[in-house]
């Protein structure tokens, strides 16, 4: 079981869902369908409704953009995906839920999703803007679905996390990839993500520090013990998860 979380800027352009890039990336689906399990996280909902209301004020509140966009930013998705014969479905869902009684709910659904017919129907999961307080203001700074991503894998018992970004892995202070992060240098590796953040004009969505934490926590062994990965979209998702790519956190207490 694979869960595949994508950032806006990986899958959105000025003028909403980037098709072409959709198309690589189900390219790669495909090939880690052959495998695993996938379900997918995409973020994109609310450039996508920015990009389809370009006359709306900036002060339109961004539960607006996500209502009016996400579900041509999972149709972009079902579209692409449907050109490799491989079935999606929608799930928008909160952090709350997840943590909930509901959570149960979600989790049955998303394996039967997975287990219909002969090949499966992959879930696109996207955090429920519009319903969720937190959604729109905390994780407006910090995690652009990566924390839903994290909740969603260990929900469904995940053996792998790939949190997809702009960039080929975590930074040192070289530009130099961070190949491993575990309990000897997560703090340096917190504290150099936070740094580079802030330098580059931090506070935007998914910065990477967010990325970090969530991967970090999702491969915490006193959970569901599994991998975690943060990789460059364009990487090839197999080689991602065998950490010939990206920054790797493996399993730890």
């Amino acid at each position: 079981m694979v869960v595949v979380k994508y950032g806006s800027s990986s899958v959105t352009d000025e003028h909403g869902m980037d098709a072409q890039r959709l198309s690589a990336y189900c390219d790669e689906v495909e090939q880690l369908r052959r495998r695993y399990a996938v379900a997918i996280v995409s973020s994109g909902a609310i450039a996508t409704g920015k990009a389809m209301e370009p006359g709306r004020s900036l002060q339109t509140p961004d539960e607006n953009f996500a209502a009016v966009g996400s579900a041509e930013a999972f149709i972009a998705w079902q579209k692409e995906l449907r050109k490799k014969r491989i079935a999606s479905g929608m799930v928008l869902v909160t952090n709350h839920e997840i943590e909930s009684e509901e959570g149960g709910i979600l989790r049955r659904r998303m394996f039967s999703m997975m287990n219909a017919g002969n090949d499966g129907i992959v879930p696109i999961a996207n955090g429920n803007d519009v319903l969720s307080e937190e959604g729109v203001q905390e994780l407006r700074i910090d995690t652009d679905n990566d924390r839903l991503a994290g909740h969603i894998a260990e929900l469904l018992g995940a053996k792998h996390l790939v949190l997809l970004t702009d960039m080929p892995g975590v930074l040192n202070s070289d530009d130099e990839v961070i190949k491993h992060v575990g309990v000897y240098n997560v703090n340096q590796t917190l504290a150099l993500a936070r740094e580079r953040q802030i330098k580059e004009g931090g506070g935007g969505r998914g910065g990477m520090h967010s990325k970090v934490k969530v991967a970090y926590e999702a491969s915490h062994a006193g959970l569901e013990p599994g991998f975690a990965h943060i990789a460059e979209a364009t990487n090839d998702l197999q080689a991602v998860i065998a950490g010939r790519v990206g920054t790797h956190f493996a399993p730890h207490s």
